[in-house]
């Protein structure tokens, strides 16, 4: 399966500096290949603009391979009932959770994330399965 966004984000294999051309952070660069290699689930959290979705976007690269899907989903974008099924699916379709498998969901705005849906978001990063 190729690689693909849901919001629109280019999929780029970007290089190991920040946005504004800078270095990463002492030992980031390192620790980000020692996590790519073990292959279990992150969180990454920030502040705004801090490079979370880049750090991501390395992180796949890495860790599920370029070629691996990669779904971008904006929870602030969408109401509640359209995020779970999205993320979901629904009627026997497949959702994004079912077409990110081997590769990376990237869930951007988790705040914005209904409890319920977190809940269950929970639930299958516990147990590794899907409803």
């Amino acid at each position: 399966m190729s690689p693909m966004t849901v919001d629109g984000s280019p999929k780029t294999t970007p290089a190991m500096a920040t946005r504004d051309g800078g270095d990463w952070p002492k030992g980031l660069a390192e620790r980000l290949e020692r996590l790519a290699r073990c292959r279990v689930d992150a969180l990454v959290v920030g502040e705004t603009g801090a490079g979370k979705a880049h750090l991501a976007r390395l992180l796949h690269d890495r860790s599920a391979g370029p070629e691996a899907p990669l779904v971008w989903v904006d929870a602030a974008l969408r109401s509640a009932e359209a995020l779970a099924l999205e993320l979901f699916g629904a009627s026997g379709e497949a959702g994004l959770l079912s077409r990110a498998q081997g590769g990376t969901l990237l869930l951007r705005n988790l705040p914005a994330v209904p409890l319920p849906i977190q809940s269950r978001l929970r639930t299958v990063l516990e147990t590794g399965r899907l409803e």
